[in-house]
């Protein structure tokens, strides 16, 4: 009888491993990671959403990968080069960007295939396995030029969970409110021009951006490219002028849209997040901003 019963056991056995349902990871979910900018305090976030279609059963489904920044980054080579176009390209005048794809599962295997990225067709191939209980993804891509040589995809299932329940950087709409100040100066042709940046984010979403100068800036190339038109056509007669619009926030983020400067139609869009009670902002008009990185201490 004991020799039976151990016979049935064995073959129980066989017949799950033959099946191979304990051997399938679940992978459906959503995973992510934080990386950090080298020297810069800008993190890119990375979400990957694994789906199920409903006839591609445990081992198939749609796949979205979402990065994101939360300050800005600079169009350079090395930037190029350790994060990818993702950084450099993609998300030069925005704060997200969402790659589309499938996945499919074989044996311990993952293979993630990323075809889409906001309407453009550009792909990125991930594979990798699943460990710790199917908790982490360790994946690598075969586009570097993409995705960048200095990020090591190690993603997270309790990513999400982590960042709700420990993130003492979420705020609410209200606790953006209030005045945020910089100064910007540079020496151009042997003088020094400075400019004084308030924001003003007020109750009810209205935002105002005051620039003022006790100097004359020049209208040239290099005025131009340091401070933008705000300093080469705004500033050129007048000592303050203010760009007014809307501003809107949710968790850390925010994003200040300037429409009006002076009676004349001008835009400009500034996303980025707040940290204790400085404001890391980024501007898509460089050519009314300048190049410039808004760090504004609030007042």
């Amino acid at each position: 009888m004991k020799s039976l019963f151990r016979t049935a056991i064995v073959l129980l056995s066989l017949l799950a491993l033959i099946g191979g349902k304990p051997a399938v990871a679940e992978v459906r979910g959503e995973y992510g990671m934080k990386v950090r900018v080298n020297l810069r305090n800008v993190d890119l976030t990375y979400r990957l959403r694994l789906n199920r279609r409903s006839d591609g059963g445990d081992r198939q489904g749609d796949a979205e990968m979402t990065v994101s920044r939360n300050g800005f980054l600079p169009s350079s080579n090395r930037t190029g080069d350790d994060y990818g176009s993702i950084a450099t390209v993609y998300l030069r005048n925005r704060d997200r960007v969402v790659h589309r794809g499938t996945w499919t599962m074989y044996d311990d295997r993952i293979t993630v295939t990323l075809n889409d990225i906001d309407g453009r067709r550009d792909r990125a191939v991930f594979t990798g396995t699943a460990d710790d209980g199917d908790r982490i993804l360790n994946l690598r891509t075969d586009n570097t030029g993409m995705y960048g040589n200095n990020v090591t995809f190690r993603l997270d299932r309790d990513f999400r969970d982590r960042q709700n329940g420990n993130n003492s950087n979420d705020n609410t709409p209200e606790e953006f409110q209030g005045t945020y100040q910089t100064t910007h100066q540079r020496r151009i042709d042997g003088r020094w021009v400075r400019l004084e940046y308030r924001l003003r984010l007020r109750d009810g979403g209205n935002a105002e951006m005051e620039i003022s100068t006790r100097d004359n800036p020049d209208d040239d190339r290099d005025t131009g490219r340091a401070f933008g038109s705000i300093a080469t056509v705004y500033l050129r007669d007048r000592r303050r002028v203010r760009h007014t619009g809307r501003w809107t926030a949710s968790g850390d983020n925010v994003t200040v849209t300037l429409e009006e400067i002076e009676g004349r139609r001008d835009r400009t869009t500034f996303t980025g997040s707040l940290r204790r009670d400085r404001l890391n902002l980024s501007c898509n008009n460089r050519g009314m901003y300048g190049e410039m990185i808004f760090l504004m201490d609030r007042r």
